[in-house]
């Protein structure tokens, strides 16, 4: 039977998987569509960018997997975790949209007051 911690480290790691390939299906389905614009597909490719930050973290936590216990684990993540989650808040609420729409969404984002998710949208 698991500790708290580590139920805690595992729901964590889950929930960060899930968050990815949400983005992640909302990329393809920009890259494989012939309707998306080039606006979209310049998103999608930020979002792409995106994730692949996110798996050289990992890469890296994963040379350092050895020497991390549960709780640093958790600590190292929890960032990133909060990033994956306002990435898939914008490929949710702006999966539909491209061109002019789609950047005033973006920008509607920007309002949204928390300087993380501010930051994070002006970097897209």
């Amino acid at each position: 039977r698991l500790g708290s911690g580590a139920m805690d480290a595992l729901s964590l790691c889950a929930e960060a998987g899930w968050l990815y390939r949400r983005v992640q299906l909302y990329i393809i389905s920009v890259q494989g569509s012939t309707a998306s614009g080039s606006i979209a597909r310049a998103f999608a490719c930020a979002l792409s960018k995106e994730l692949k930050d996110y798996l050289q973290l990992l890469a890296e936590l994963e040379q350092e997997i050895d020497r991390l216990h549960l709780r640093q684990l958790r600590v190292q993540l929890r960032v990133p975790l909060k990033r994956l989650q306002t990435l898939a808040i914008l490929t949710d609420s702006l999966q539909f949209l491209t061109g002019g729409p789609l950047l005033a969404a973006l920008h509607e984002h920007v309002r949204s007051g928390d300087p993380r998710h501010v930051d994070l949208v002006n970097g897209l």
